[in-house]
């Protein structure tokens, strides 16, 4: 009964710190997007994969979706689907990473702005892990929520 407890416990503060560094992540990387919007609009074109009518309005709005999905994560509001809107901007980072990998491109992700910089391949395995943390904490919420 000890052990058992011991281990819930444990596993709580592990999904709390995977939450924490989650929404920090996202946090971080959309705060550098709304303080230089224009730099982060050249980003988004080095992927050349949004149509050009679009880019300024994902410029504009991709920063404030990543920040707002942040502090619901973090003040636990509507959590699953905070998480759900994580996993799927995760994959298409993936998807969008690994199509300029495979094309042969080396740039600055712009996942940080100016903040931090990292090629496109580092960006990959750095949402390879956030998706991977993002699916555990889904997965959590959902045995929690079955009892």
């Amino acid at each position: 009964m000890v052990n058992q407890l011991k281990r819930e416990l444990i596993k709580q503060y592990f999904a709390e710190f995977i939450k924490f560094i989650l929404a920090v992540t996202f946090i971080l990387a959309s705060l550098s997007k709304i303080a230089a919007p224009e730099s982060f609009l050249r980003d988004i074109e080095n992927y050349q994969i949004v149509p050009l009518f679009f880019i300024n309005f994902t410029a504009i709005f991709l920063p404030w979706l990543e920040f707002l999905i942040a502090l619901f994560l973090i003040i636990g509001y509507k959590k699953r689907a905070a998480l759900i809107i994580i996993i799927a901007l995760l994959l298409v980072f993936i998807v969008a990473l690994g199509y300029n990998i495979f094309r042969g491109a080396d740039f600055d992700c712009g996942c940080f702005g100016a903040f931090l910089k990292q090629n496109i391949f580092q960006a990959l395995i750095k949402n390879l892990i956030l998706i991977a943390a993002a699916l555990y904490l889904f997965f959590r919420e959902r045995e929690n929520e079955r009892g």
